[in-house]
Parts: structure tokens; sequence; C-alpha cells
């Protein structure tokens, strides 16, 4: 190997650590979003088997999604109060 493809080598090599620093963040918030979300669809799933009237909208599974347990329990809450 010369000098001029190890420099390649190296350069290719900063560039794909680079890339994944860059994007480590966003893809472990969407990964985070994503459980989050089929986590309250199984909650809401099964709280229809059990009687009560979730509807899966895409507002009750962004509110999951983005709060977690506790907008889970917030939407079991407001439907309890409605």
């Amino acid at each position: 190997m010369n000098s001029d493809s190890m420099i390649h080598l190296m350069l290719i090599i900063c560039f794909v650590l680079l890339i994944i620093v860059l994007f480590s963040k966003p893809i472990k918030f969407i990964l985070k979003l994503t459980l989050n979300a089929s986590m309250g669809y199984i909650v809401f799933t099964i709280m229809n088997y059990l009687g009560f009237s979730i509807g899966g909208n895409i507002i009750t599974c962004a509110v999951s999604a983005v709060l977690g347990i506790p907008g889970i329990i917030g939407i079991l809450a407001v439907n309890a109060l409605i």
C-alpha cells in the first residue's frame, strides 16, 4: 500500500466516524419515539379489550410517543373523566 491509498483510507474512516457521531442522537430519538408509540398502542389495545373505549388515532399515538407512560396515563385519565 502506498502513502496515497493510506491517506484515502484514513479519510474514509474519519468520514464514517463523523457520520456515525452526527447521526447517533437523531437515530436514538427516533427509536425512542417508535418504542413509546408501540408501547402506547399495546396498552391502548389491552385497555380496549378490558372495556375502555380509547381511539387509536394519530393524536393518541403522538401523545404516547412523545410523553411515554405519563402520556398514556393522561389519556386514560381524560378518557375516564369524559
